[in-house]
């Protein structure tokens, strides 16, 4: 669909003049917001067309996998050559099991702090949201089919 594509050209544009220079671009960051909503609007229309086919737990595997086997491979890459491993390990587990956004809301680190250069793996929430939004819709799913 041209319109899904022309927004997400859109919210990698904006990502990327925010991180290049967040004080001319300080709204930047909504590209985020919009990637979220058109991998929700995704997700519903690839689950409507495969319904009848599809098998809710093999879909949040497969899901799931393709998200963190990436990432299983890339921690501890990062960590190799990482001084201050302390954050930035307790991060890179918390990735792993798709809770990075809640352990770094616990740790009062977050996306605009100070900080933020000192954990390699802050970015990291974006990749938890997602995967916690392909297991609720899963689990939302199933809990349809039985009520």
């Amino acid at each position: 669909m041209k319109q899904i594509t022309s927004l997400r050209g859109l919210a990698i544009i904006l990502i990327i003049l925010f991180h290049l220079n967040p004080e001319h671009f300080p709204y930047g960051y909504f590209g985020v917001e919009v990637f979220l909503v058109i991998s929700g609007y995704l997700l519903m229309k690839s689950f409507q067309k495969q319904q009848m086919q599809i098998r809710l737990g093999e879909f949040a595997r497969k899901k799931v996998l393709r998200l963190f086997t990436p990432v299983a491979v890339i921690i501890p890459l990062t960590l190799l050559d990482y001084t201050d491993l302390a954050t930035a390990s307790s991060t890179g587990g918390y990735t792993l099991i798709g809770a990075a956004n809640r352990f770094l809301a616990v740790i009062q680190s977050d996306y605009f702090a100070q900080d933020s250069s000192g954990n390699p793996f802050l970015h990291m929430w974006y990749l938890a949201v997602t995967a916690q939004i392909y297991l609720l819709f899963a689990g939302g799913c199933v809990l349809y089919r039985y009520l």
